[in-house]
């Protein structure tokens, strides 16, 4: 079986952090991924999903959020205050066009400017190395996201290419890189 993978691997889902705590994102979640992926800041930087109705939010977790966690064994969750609150999405993305994890984040506008972004990222890149055990992660950005490339800078991440492009239509993007840590005692 060279290269191929289970068709359903256990789903890791990362701990808690500080403020935020991470679970699948269901259907029942629809109106939430509505409201965050029709987001103008959302639209600009990540990314118009095409999203109009509830429906569609659903069928967008059925067909891509679901489908990649049933693929690869992770993907995107709902990052969620200690109360229960949804603020945000967050976690990891295997890209055909990456040799490992695409970390990736988004938060509600009333939750911005609050250090949960860092501290999703944070809880993501934790996830990537210590769950899955990714040998180095990628982030993509929109190059005038200035909050996402310092947030991404400050974790550790180096830019690697400034005209990355998903698709051969889409507009260039940052490419970031952050190789995982030398254990303790192990330096080069």
């Amino acid at each position: 079986m060279s290269g191929s993978r289970p068709s359903a691997l256990p789903r890791l889902v990362p701990p808690r952090s500080a403020q935020l705590a991470f679970r699948m994102i269901l259907p029942a979640d629809a109106a939430f991924l509505l409201t965050l992926m029709t987001d103008p800041a959302y639209c600009r930087y990540i990314g118009d999903r095409g999203l109009k109705t509830v429906e569609d939010a659903r069928r967008y977790i059925r067909e891509h959020i679901a489908t990649h966690h049933t693929r690869h064994g992770f993907g995107l969750w709902m990052a969620s205050t200690h109360a229960g609150r949804p603020v945000g999405i967050a976690g990891l993305l295997q890209r055909e066009q990456l040799d490992a994890p695409d970390i990736g984040y988004a938060l509600l506008a009333e939750a911005r400017g609050r250090g949960l972004g860092r501290e999703a990222a944070s809880a993501m890149v934790a996830h990537g190395f210590d769950a899955l055990g990714a040998p180095h992660l990628h982030a993509v950005t929109h190059p005038d996201n200035l909050a996402s490339n310092r947030l991404l800078a400050g974790l550790g991440f180096r830019l690697v290419e400034a005209s990355f492009r998903m698709t051969p239509e889409a507009a260039p993007s940052l490419l970031h890189q952050l190789k995982r840590p030398a254990p303790h005692g192990n330096r080069p």
